[in-house]
């Protein structure tokens, strides 16, 4: 029995890869970082193939000119897959939390805040982002790269101090920048 000849095929792999430019003048690291990833590849100084994550490929098959044949691998939906179980259990913790508003003897506002942790300690999962220190005469946040809210220590609880600094879900660290003329403290 003859075995069909096996396809060929052109494949295009999407992959991590390390690209360095230098002379990058910019107000703060952050600043440089998004300067730099804004530039087309072919002004980097160098580029370096660092054993980098495959994050897709696009495979064609040879002549088909057309490309309806054509086919996108994606590699990174096993690394989200795998943080999936933990996610879930926080949010039926989250739901768990929120179906005891209807307990009289549930203070709400604890409720929420209580909520507000578990949704933060969520989006947290796995995250290796560095982290800042937001200070405020109510307490602080603990931000990361984008500004998203990873944790909140309010110092009381009034309406337009810790309560407020505790509905903050996302801080704009480039307006804390402009407004303060400074990077907030780096937590590692």
């Amino acid at each position: 029995m003859n075995q069909p000849d096996p396809t060929k095929y052109h494949v295009h792999v999407y992959r991590e890869m390390r690209l360095y430019f230098s002379g990058i003048t910019a107000a703060s690291a952050e600043a440089a970082a998004q300067l730099a990833a804004k530039k087309p590849t072919y002004d980097a100084d160098y580029v370096e193939d660092c054993d980098g994550t495959n994050i897709a490929a696009l495979v064609d098959i040879e002549g088909d000119t057309e490309y309806t044949q054509s086919r996108v691998i994606d590699f990174q939906s096993a690394r989200v897959i795998d943080g999936a179980p933990r996610l879930l259990d926080a949010l039926l913790d989250i739901k768990r939390l929120a179906e005891k508003s209807g307990d009289h003897e549930a203070d709400p506002f604890s409720l929420l805040d209580m909520i507000a942790s578990e949704a933060r300690a969520a989006l947290a999962i796995g995250a290796s982002d560095p982290r800042y220190t937001i200070g405020s005469s109510h307490g602080e946040l603990i931000v990361d790269a984008a500004g998203y809210v990873a944790e909140c220590r309010a110092d009381n609880d009034d309406v337009d101090g810790g309560m407020h600094l505790k509905s903050i879900t996302r801080f704009d660290l480039e307006e804390w920048r402009e407004h303060r003329g400074q990077s907030p403290d780096r937590r590692d």
